[in-house]
């Protein structure tokens, strides 16, 4: 059975008339993320792979400040930047659940740092590393 893809697109279609503006492939695309080049090979899609593992790396984040361990994914992030907008000073506390489901008292200031880790960690996460 015949396979075509479009160069550069990971879509395929199996069987039938090529396309247009498709080719014909060697081989069944190995797998999700592979796309079609002109010689009717695929080749690994290295950004579209990256860019599916990022959500699951950012609701995975910890951070740790003074030794209290916060989840650091986008929901925690926004939890923590109300609590500190709506408080009144960086030594006001308030009661937070770490991310082991033990309860603590913590101050504004240190939500505050680990809001800034967890958002570097999601930019470090976010953003591919340069070769």
């Amino acid at each position: 059975m015949k396979i075509y893809a479009k160069v550069g697109e990971s879509f395929q279609q199996i069987g039938g008339e090529c396309p247009k503006n498709h080719i014909e492939m060697n081989t069944p695309r190995p797998g999700e993320f592979y796309k079609a080049t002109p010689t009717g090979d695929w080749e690994k899609d290295i950004i579209a792979e990256f860019k599916a593992s990022r959500p699951g790396a950012v609701n995975n984040i910890k951070v740790t400040i003074d030794g209290m361990t916060f989840d650091g994914d986008e929901t925690s992030q926004t939890r923590m930047a109300r609590a500190i907008t709506a408080s009144s000073s960086d030594t006001e506390t308030t009661l937070w659940v770490l991310a082991d489901d033990s309860k603590a008292t913590v101050t504004i200031e240190q939500l505050k740092r680990a809001l800034r880790a967890a958002g570097e960690e999601q930019t470090r996460l976010w953003i591919p590393a340069q070769n």
